[in-house]
């Protein structure tokens, strides 16, 4: 868990959730602008991420989402005021955060995932329900693409060079058990998008090498928000928090959570 407070309590909060086979870090940088414009900011560690692709294999989607429940929870006992936002598999849990707390006024959804259909995704994605629904499953992991994400060159070489001295708590691959979970956390929030109600921002890069901009056109149509914003990225990749336009992703968010 990574928690930036004030110096004396605020009294908003907003809960930040990161991608799948990713770890908290990711959102260290997003979390210090929210702090540095008057924020508690919180980003916890998901189930079954950050100790090896073993104990991702262990956890399901279910324990994802209750997790998230359950921070959100949490915060809305300390704070007068919780939003919520997440990249990837965050992103999609903020939404179901969303569905099921009516309270919560605003979640941010950034490079959200419901569907593996990016441009580095390999053709051979047509098997991947052939794996998925065998005892392929078990010991599989499909590899991550040579951008990694990330369109910054420099950016790249860091975390490539993280990954090789295996310090990086990210993992390379992605293991097909938890891509498996993601598919049916995907289809559970598609098929109850219209009980968003929340003030929604959508941030999604046109060129998202993991999610194209299907995933957030199907939110942005779908959620029953009176209020809701898609922004399009020409100069990143999927993991717009740490690419070429973060501090753009920054300010737009930040912009976002003090308004309205």
């Amino acid at each position: 868990m990574i928690e930036i407070r004030q110096n004396t309590k605020a009294d908003k909060a907003i809960l930040l959730l990161h991608g799948l086979t990713g770890e908290p870090a990711e959102l260290y940088y997003l979390a210090k602008y929210l702090h540095s414009i008057g924020f508690d900011a919180y980003i916890p560690e998901l189930p079954g991420h950050c100790q090896g692709a073993e104990a991702l294999k262990r956890t399901t989607w279910q324990d994802w989402l209750n997790f998230s429940f359950e921070e959100y929870d949490r915060l809305k006992k300390e704070y007068d005021v919780v939003y919520v936002s997440g990249i990837c598999l965050g992103a999609v849990l903020a939404l179901c955060i969303a569905m099921e707390r009516e309270e919560l006024d605003k979640i941010a959804c950034l490079s959200t995932t419901l569907f593996l259909d990016g441009w580095s995704i390999p053709k051979i994605i047509v098997l991947l329900p052939v794996v998925l629904y065998t005892v392929i499953k078990f010991f599989y992991a499909w590899p991550e693409s040579n951008s990694l994400g990330v369109k910054n060159e420099k950016v790249r070489e860091k975390i490539q060079s993280a990954l090789e001295r295996n310090d990086a708590k990210i993992l390379d691959c992605f293991p097909a058990l938890a891509i498996l979970q993601m598919i049916r956390l995907s289809r559970y929030a598609r098929k109850r998008l219209n009980r968003v109600k929340s003030k929604v921002l959508l941030i999604h890069s046109e060129s998202d090498d993991i999610s194209s901009v299907k995933s957030a056109d199907i939110v942005y149509k779908k959620v029953s928000s009176k209020i809701k914003d898609y922004i399009k990225l020409k100069k990143s990749y999927h993991l717009i928090v740490i690419d070429d336009e973060k501090d753009f992703v920054f300010k737009k968010t930040g912009d976002f959570f003090m308004g309205f």
